[in-house]
């Protein structure tokens, strides 16, 4: 499946789901980020969690779908939580 990820100003883009590490949400935007940029698209996280394959896809946090093929490690963190290392 391809996103498309807009650019305001001058182009769309399009990005395969393959590519992309996480998406994230931040101050009332939300951005799917890759190894090389981030890039605001038009669609909430929870949208996305319904349009994305939930074997590849999983949301762990609130503002946050991660691609569980780029999970390099997993640390316990405080309070129960863990810490998510990407690879790199």
């Amino acid at each position: 499946m391809d996103i498309a990820l807009p650019d305001f100003l001058t182009k769309i883009e399009f990005v395969e789901t393959a590519q992309v590490t996480h998406f994230y949400a931040q101050d009332k935007l939300t951005f799917a980020a890759t190894a090389l940029k981030s890039y605001p698209v038009d669609y909430s996280i929870s949208e996305l969690e319904q349009k994305l394959d939930p074997k590849r896809f999983i949301r762990i946090h609130r503002s946050t779908l991660l691609n569980v093929e780029y999970v390099q490690e997993l640390h316990g963190w405080f309070g129960g939580k863990l810490l998510v290392r990407l690879k790199d």
